[in-house]
């Protein structure tokens, strides 16, 4: 069993060379690669105009967070449990990987998280406005949230969990914004960032789709093209392409394009509930490879007939999710 590491690579599209940093072990090298994942379960409550905690109808302090039943259906998703899939019975991202990199993978090649450690909820409490609720839009109680604010809770928080491990935090209902254009647009369309590892909504995302989403992408894109990491500038990044919404990208994102298309989640069913994870872009779809190949000759994974061409290319770029 290897160690939580990244794997180098590249590869070549119209003469121009594009270096990748992901997480896992080299693929023509074979073996494992185990990634120690925690799960750590975020409350908000919410002070008024006063600093004074706002109360439920009950008496008690308002308060939004994911129950301990959604915390352990995640905890026992196809993200860390094996399912069946048309390349292999192994975890969901795992099944991404092996399809990506099919044609060269070596011996029991595996890039696997490991049973989460689970913590207590953490109870943050958000100051006056720093959250919008948005009655008109979610049927439940849900909130606008403020980027820079939720952020710097967050880098808090992770200062205290070991640097090698993958940290995933579960909200509910809440919807992150970033300037008053994506309040105005999150109060009004509950558009905005529903996850990130530094995405807009959709009626096919359902219980772990989101999560799903970030945690590929966390393993395929784990610097988000940043110049600070070895092989930078320019890591991780692809080139360009138009996105699902009509704008142009250049990151390594695997979840970006299909969270825009219709059926874009995969219906899994274990232990008698049905999650629906969200597919993904190969890698050969980034590299306009034709034609592919990944498993069975695909762009898109688990559903293999979701793409039928690599991405299209674009003449101007916008930021990543």
């Amino acid at each position: 069993m290897s160690k939580f590491i990244h794997a180098l690579g590249s590869f070549t599209t119209d003469g121009v060379v594009y270096p990748f940093i992901m997480l896992g072990g080299n693929p023509t090298q074979g073996g494992i690669t185990r990634i120690h994942t925690e799960i750590i379960p975020l409350e908000f409550q919410f002070l008024d105009v006063n600093g004074e905690l706002i109360l439920d109808v009950d008496g008690t302090p308002l308060t939004l967070g994911p129950s301990a039943e959604i915390v352990q259906l995640a905890a026992e998703s196809p993200l860390f449990q094996d399912a069946k899939y048309s390349i292999d019975t192994t975890q969901f991202t795992d099944a991404i990987q092996q399809a990506s990199f099919f044609p060269v993978k070596g011996r029991n090649w595996h890039t696997l998280l490991t049973d989460p450690k689970v913590h207590k909820p953490v109870r943050i409490a958000v100051p006056f406005g720093k959250a919008f609720t948005q009655p008109e839009v979610i049927k439940t109680f849900a909130i606008c949230l403020e980027f820079d604010f939720l952020g710097s809770q967050l880098v808090s928080i992770l200062q205290s969990l070991p640097l090698n491990h993958l940290a995933l935090f579960l909200s509910l209902d809440t919807v992150v914004y970033d300037g008053i254009a994506e309040l105005l647009a999150c109060t009004k369309d509950a558009a905005g960032t529903v996850g990130f590892h530094t995405v807009v909504g959709f009626p096919d995302f359902e219980d772990i789709a989101f999560l799903a989403h970030e945690v590929v992408e966390a393993v395929n894109d784990p610097f988000i093209g940043t110049s600070n990491v070895p092989g930078g500038p320019f890591t991780n990044f692809v080139p360009e392409y138009m996105n699902a919404l009509g704008g142009c990208q250049h990151t390594l994102e695997t979840g970006d394009f299909i969270e825009g298309l219709p059926k874009s989640s995969f219906p899994v069913t274990l232990n008698n509930f049905t999650y629906h994870p969200q597919n993904e872009q190969l890698i050969q779809w980034f590299s306009r490879e034709v034609p592919s190949s990944a498993f069975q000759g695909a762009y898109s994974y688990p559903d293999t007939s979701l793409l039928s061409s690599p991405s299209t290319p674009c003449s101007s770029s916008v930021a990543s999710n």
